[in-house]
């Protein structure tokens, strides 16, 4: 949503901030790695380009420099394409462990707390541009085994409206479906909720 976007509506919710938000509330919900930003002048040969969100870019690079290791230990994706790492289904198989109801298993393949506040700040924001085959990314995996965590990416279509829910559920994989069949996940969702909300 900026300000000169060719659409109308875009133009209108131009306020540059709602994309800066769900990143600095995921921070702010204790993670870590949700990628810091900052808003910049842009000039480019001395013109001036306006203003712009610079963040942090979340693929292998980013997830060894928080959590350690090489990048090249670790897959990425933009949505569901790969763009870190020799996967070519990108979460199919966290995604059919969690089927499993294998839930040692689970919380070694995904990150369980990143990806219950990565749930309920898209449901919270009512984040109308959410869809399994993008607008959010991942990193994990790889070599390295690592617990898949989940980021915000393009996700500037939130607190349009406070009457405004998501277009469609936040369940992008359809995991929190069978999460949610795991007494031990919806207490722990239960408490974040609390955590973060109240």
């Amino acid at each position: 949503n900026s300000w000169i976007h060719w659409d109308q509506a875009q133009r209108d919710r131009g306020s540059m901030i709602r994309e800066m938000w769900m990143r600095q509330t995921m921070l702010a919900a204790g993670q870590p790695a949700a990628g810091h930003g900052r808003y910049v002048h842009l000039y480019l040969n001395g013109l001036y380009w306006g203003v712009y969100e610079m963040h942090e870019r979340q693929d292998a690079n980013h997830y060894a420099a928080y959590f350690g290791g090489e990048p090249h230990q670790y897959a990425a994706t933009n949505g569901l394409t790969a763009v870190d790492g020799h996967i070519t289904r990108p979460l199919t198989p966290v995604s059919k462990i969690v089927d499993s109801g294998d839930w040692e298993r689970t919380q070694e393949v995904l990150d369980i707390d990143n990806h219950i506040r990565f749930n309920i700040v898209h449901q919270y924001g009512g984040n109308q541009d959410f869809k399994p085959d993008g607008n959010w990314r991942a990193a994990g995996g790889g070599t390295a085994n690592a617990p898949w965590q989940f980021y915000m990416w393009d996700s500037e279509r939130v607190l349009e409206s406070t009457r405004v829910r998501p277009t469609q559920m936040t369940d992008i994989l359809g995991m929190l479906r069978d999460l949610n069949k795991n007494e031990e996940y919806r207490i722990r969702y239960a408490d974040t909720i609390h955590e973060i909300l109240f």
